[in-house]
Formats: structure tokens, sequence, C-alpha cells
């Protein structure tokens, strides 16, 4: 493989990894079902961060993360 085509393919995959991550990011802020199936909790709030990139590992390898929040009321 050229360096080009690692270079892209590393791209790309870093793209993936950006989208997944503030995909769920968006998925925790947004409004859904506020009580558990059975009624046994509450959710009361959560919110979660703008994905950031963290290392992983000694070997330099990365990862996109987010912190989130949930505070909920057992019932």
């Amino acid at each position: 493989m050229e360096d080009q085509e690692i270079i892209a393919l590393y791209w790309a995959r870093e793209e993936d990894a950006i989208r997944d991550a503030d995909d769920a990011s968006r998925a925790l802020n947004r409004s859904g079902a506020r009580e558990s199936a059975d009624g046994s909790y509450r959710l009361v709030s959560n919110s979660a961060e703008t994905p950031r990139q963290l290392r992983w590992d000694e070997q330099g390898r990365w990862v996109w993360a987010f912190d989130a929040t949930i505070e909920y009321e057992e019932r």
C-alpha cells in the first residue's frame, strides 16, 4: 500500500469514529422515554458532552469519547 492510500484509509476510519461518537452523544441528549417499561425507575435528566479524542494506549492509539450524566430515581 502506498503512503497516500494508508493516510486515506486512516482518515476514513477516523471520520467514522468521530461520526459514531457524535451520533451517540446526540442520541443521549434527545428526550425520549422518561420511564422504564416496568415503571421501576424514572429518568430525571440526562446530558452528554461533545465528543473529544482520548489517548487509548501507550502505542499512541486514540479513541473518540464523551462524558454523559444520567440522573434517575427508583420507584
